[in-house]
Protein backbone atom coordinates (compact mmCIF):
# COMPACT_ATOMS: atom_id res chain seq x y z
CA UNK A 1 0.00 0.00 0.00
CA UNK A 2 1.38 3.33 -1.21
CA UNK A 3 1.39 6.79 1.33
CA UNK A 4 2.68 9.80 0.85
CA UNK A 5 5.70 11.33 3.15
CA UNK A 6 5.92 14.56 3.46
CA UNK A 7 8.87 16.80 4.18
CA UNK A 8 8.74 19.85 6.37
CA UNK A 9 11.33 22.48 7.71
CA UNK A 10 11.40 22.26 11.75
CA UNK A 11 10.80 25.87 11.65
CA UNK A 12 7.41 24.52 12.35
CA UNK A 13 7.61 21.64 15.39
CA UNK A 14 6.40 18.45 13.59
CA UNK A 15 3.65 18.04 15.96
CA UNK A 16 1.76 21.25 15.05
CA UNK A 17 3.07 20.25 11.20
CA UNK A 18 0.73 17.29 11.41
CA UNK A 19 -2.12 18.79 13.13
CA UNK A 20 -2.23 20.63 10.39
CA UNK A 21 -1.89 18.26 8.16
CA UNK A 22 -4.94 16.70 9.86
CA UNK A 23 -6.74 20.24 9.10
CA UNK A 24 -6.80 19.72 5.58
CA UNK A 25 -8.05 16.10 6.08
CA UNK A 26 -4.78 13.99 6.04
CA UNK A 27 -4.44 10.48 7.89
CA UNK A 28 -1.11 11.41 9.73
CA UNK A 29 -0.14 7.43 10.41
CA UNK A 30 3.74 8.35 11.89
CA UNK A 31 5.60 11.48 12.17
CA UNK A 32 9.41 11.78 12.90
CA UNK A 33 12.52 13.58 12.94
CA UNK A 34 15.87 13.49 10.36
CA UNK A 35 18.86 13.70 11.57
CA UNK A 36 19.80 16.46 8.88
CA UNK A 37 16.95 18.93 11.34
CA UNK A 38 13.60 18.07 9.34
CA UNK A 39 10.44 16.63 9.72
CA UNK A 40 9.19 13.56 8.02
CA UNK A 41 5.17 12.93 7.80
CA UNK A 42 3.68 9.91 6.95
CA UNK A 43 -0.11 9.92 6.06
CA UNK A 44 -2.39 8.57 3.65
CA UNK A 45 -3.34 11.20 1.71
CA UNK A 46 -1.33 13.65 -0.64
CA UNK A 47 -2.79 17.27 0.38
CA UNK A 48 -1.18 20.47 -0.55
CA UNK A 49 0.17 22.94 2.61
CA UNK A 50 2.55 25.89 2.50
CA UNK A 51 4.72 24.75 5.18
CA UNK A 52 5.74 21.63 3.28
CA UNK A 53 8.98 21.56 1.37
CA UNK A 54 8.14 18.10 -0.83
CA UNK A 55 5.76 15.21 -0.99
CA UNK A 56 6.58 11.49 -2.30
CA UNK A 57 5.02 8.68 -2.63
CA UNK A 58 6.27 5.53 -0.41
CA UNK A 59 5.16 1.90 0.53
CA UNK A 60 3.84 1.47 3.97
CA UNK A 61 5.03 -2.05 3.73
CA UNK A 62 8.57 -0.33 4.14
CA UNK A 63 7.62 0.49 7.09
CA UNK A 64 8.43 -1.26 10.75
CA UNK A 65 4.80 0.74 12.34
CA UNK A 66 5.83 -2.19 15.77
CA UNK A 67 9.28 -1.34 16.35
CA UNK A 68 8.37 2.29 15.77
CA UNK A 69 6.09 2.23 18.68
CA UNK A 70 7.71 -0.80 20.84
CA UNK A 71 8.77 -0.27 24.34
CA UNK A 72 7.11 3.19 24.41
CA UNK A 73 6.45 3.97 28.14
CA UNK A 74 6.02 7.52 30.20
CA UNK A 75 5.38 7.70 34.23
CA UNK A 76 2.61 8.54 36.16
CA UNK A 77 2.91 9.24 39.70
CA UNK A 78 4.47 6.09 40.73
CA UNK A 79 3.83 3.70 38.05
CA UNK A 80 5.26 3.04 34.34
CA UNK A 81 2.73 2.81 31.62
CA UNK A 82 3.41 1.17 28.26
CA UNK A 83 1.09 2.34 24.79
CA UNK A 84 1.07 -0.65 22.04
CA UNK A 85 1.09 0.06 18.55
CA UNK A 86 -2.74 1.09 17.37
CA UNK A 87 -4.49 3.71 15.31
CA UNK A 88 -5.41 5.71 17.97
CA UNK A 89 -4.07 9.36 17.75
CA UNK A 90 -2.14 9.96 21.37
CA UNK A 91 1.17 9.96 23.46
CA UNK A 92 3.49 12.26 25.62
CA UNK A 93 5.10 13.65 22.52
CA UNK A 94 2.77 16.24 21.66
CA UNK A 95 2.51 19.37 23.73
CA UNK A 96 -1.58 19.22 23.81
CA UNK A 97 -1.24 16.35 25.54
CA UNK A 98 1.41 17.38 28.20
CA UNK A 99 -0.77 19.96 28.76
CA UNK A 100 -3.40 18.23 30.11
CA UNK A 101 -1.65 15.49 31.80
CA UNK A 102 -0.27 17.87 33.65
CA UNK A 103 -3.17 20.80 34.74
CA UNK A 104 -5.26 17.38 35.56
CA UNK A 105 -2.89 15.80 38.08
CA UNK A 106 -3.83 17.12 40.94
CA UNK A 107 -7.68 17.02 40.77
CA UNK A 108 -8.47 13.13 39.17
CA UNK A 109 -7.45 10.97 42.29
CA UNK A 110 -10.97 9.69 43.41
CA UNK A 111 -12.48 11.86 40.85
CA UNK A 112 -14.63 10.18 38.17
CA UNK A 113 -13.21 11.55 34.52
CA UNK A 114 -14.17 11.25 31.49
CA UNK A 115 -11.86 11.60 28.60
CA UNK A 116 -13.87 12.62 25.29
CA UNK A 117 -11.76 11.97 21.75
CA UNK A 118 -9.80 9.53 23.75
CA UNK A 119 -7.75 8.11 20.93
CA UNK A 120 -5.29 5.82 22.35
CA UNK A 121 -6.00 5.93 25.88
CA UNK A 122 -3.19 7.79 26.99
CA UNK A 123 -5.25 10.16 29.32
CA UNK A 124 -7.23 7.62 30.52
CA UNK A 125 -4.74 5.55 31.34
CA UNK A 126 -2.68 8.37 33.44
CA UNK A 127 -6.11 8.88 35.06
CA UNK A 128 -6.75 5.61 36.23
CA UNK A 129 -2.90 5.33 37.54
CA UNK A 130 -3.25 8.26 39.49
CA UNK A 131 -6.04 6.88 41.28
CA UNK A 132 -9.27 8.06 39.52
CA UNK A 133 -12.75 6.57 41.15
CA UNK A 134 -13.60 5.60 37.67
CA UNK A 135 -12.76 6.64 33.89
CA UNK A 136 -14.55 6.39 31.05
CA UNK A 137 -12.95 7.13 27.49
CA UNK A 138 -15.23 7.99 24.17
CA UNK A 139 -14.27 8.30 21.01
CA UNK A 140 -15.82 8.51 17.31
CA UNK A 141 -13.70 5.94 15.85
CA UNK A 142 -14.24 2.36 16.07
CA UNK A 143 -10.60 1.28 15.83
CA UNK A 144 -9.24 4.21 18.53
CA UNK A 145 -11.65 2.55 21.09
CA UNK A 146 -10.14 -0.95 20.90
CA UNK A 147 -6.45 0.32 20.45
CA UNK A 148 -7.07 2.20 23.51
CA UNK A 149 -8.49 -0.88 25.07
CA UNK A 150 -5.73 -2.80 24.87
CA UNK A 151 -3.80 -0.26 26.20
CA UNK A 152 -5.81 -0.32 29.22
CA UNK A 153 -5.22 -4.26 29.27
CA UNK A 154 -2.14 -4.08 28.82
CA UNK A 155 -1.55 -2.05 31.86
CA UNK A 156 -3.75 -3.98 33.82
CA UNK A 157 -6.40 -1.09 34.49
CA UNK A 158 -10.20 -0.36 35.01
CA UNK A 159 -11.13 1.89 32.09
CA UNK A 160 -14.32 1.66 29.62
CA UNK A 161 -14.13 2.53 26.74
CA UNK A 162 -17.06 3.34 23.88
CA UNK A 163 -18.58 5.51 21.48
CA UNK A 164 -20.36 8.75 22.51
CA UNK A 165 -24.06 7.19 21.71
CA UNK A 166 -22.88 4.11 24.78
CA UNK A 167 -22.09 6.49 27.66
CA UNK A 168 -24.46 6.91 30.70
CA UNK A 169 -23.82 9.62 32.98
CA UNK A 170 -23.56 7.40 36.57
CA UNK A 171 -21.68 10.49 38.09
CA UNK A 172 -22.99 14.23 40.22
CA UNK A 173 -19.65 15.77 39.11
CA UNK A 174 -16.94 14.87 36.78
CA UNK A 175 -13.44 15.54 35.91
CA UNK A 176 -13.49 16.36 31.85
CA UNK A 177 -10.49 15.84 29.47
CA UNK A 178 -10.78 17.13 26.00
CA UNK A 179 -7.73 16.94 23.83
CA UNK A 180 -8.98 17.82 20.32
CA UNK A 181 -9.39 21.07 18.09
CA UNK A 182 -11.57 23.86 19.01
CA UNK A 183 -14.07 22.75 16.34
CA UNK A 184 -13.95 19.10 17.22
CA UNK A 185 -14.98 20.00 20.72
CA UNK A 186 -18.26 21.60 19.62
CA UNK A 187 -19.19 18.63 17.94
CA UNK A 188 -18.36 16.54 20.89
CA UNK A 189 -20.24 18.67 22.99
CA UNK A 190 -23.49 18.88 21.57
CA UNK A 191 -23.25 15.25 21.27
CA UNK A 192 -22.95 15.12 25.11
CA UNK A 193 -26.63 16.90 26.38
CA UNK A 194 -26.31 15.26 29.59
CA UNK A 195 -22.97 17.51 30.53
CA UNK A 196 -24.50 20.87 30.19
CA UNK A 197 -26.42 20.19 33.82
CA UNK A 198 -23.68 18.39 35.37
CA UNK A 199 -20.70 20.16 37.67
CA UNK A 200 -17.65 19.47 36.05
CA UNK A 201 -13.74 20.19 35.96
CA UNK A 202 -12.67 20.34 32.31
CA UNK A 203 -8.97 20.19 31.24
CA UNK A 204 -9.20 20.85 27.41
CA UNK A 205 -6.02 21.56 25.13
CA UNK A 206 -5.71 20.90 21.48
CA UNK A 207 -6.59 25.17 21.32
CA UNK A 208 -3.91 27.42 19.43
CA UNK A 209 -2.54 30.71 21.17
CA UNK A 210 -3.71 32.64 18.30
CA UNK A 211 -7.34 31.14 18.04
CA UNK A 212 -8.81 33.44 20.99
CA UNK A 213 -10.66 30.86 22.52
CA UNK A 214 -13.37 31.29 25.19
CA UNK A 215 -15.93 29.45 26.71
CA UNK A 216 -18.86 30.54 29.10
CA UNK A 217 -17.26 29.03 32.33
CA UNK A 218 -15.28 29.66 35.12
CA UNK A 219 -11.13 29.98 34.06
CA UNK A 220 -9.25 28.54 36.54
CA UNK A 221 -5.81 27.99 34.82
CA UNK A 222 -4.33 28.67 31.95
CA UNK A 223 -0.70 26.92 30.53
CA UNK A 224 1.17 27.28 27.53
CA UNK A 225 4.06 25.39 25.59
CA UNK A 226 5.14 25.20 21.60
CA UNK A 227 2.42 27.60 20.80
CA UNK A 228 -0.87 25.45 22.39
CA UNK A 229 -2.84 26.47 25.23
CA UNK A 230 -3.99 24.25 27.96
CA UNK A 231 -6.52 25.67 29.84
CA UNK A 232 -8.59 24.43 33.03
CA UNK A 233 -12.40 25.41 33.07
CA UNK A 234 -14.91 25.08 36.23
CA UNK A 235 -18.51 25.04 35.91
Amino acid sequence: MKIYCYTVNLDLDIESASDMLEMLDAEVLYSTETPDGKGEIFAKQKVEAPFVNSVKECNLDSIDWTQQWNNFEFEVGSKTLKLNPGPGFGDLSHPTTRLVLKMMTPYVKDAHVLDIGCGSGVLSLAAAALGAASVHGIDIDPAAIEHAKENAKANHLDITFGLPEEYHLRASRLVVLMNMISSEQEVALKSLPMLKDVPCEFFISGVLETEGYRRKWVLKEQLSEEGWLGLHYSK
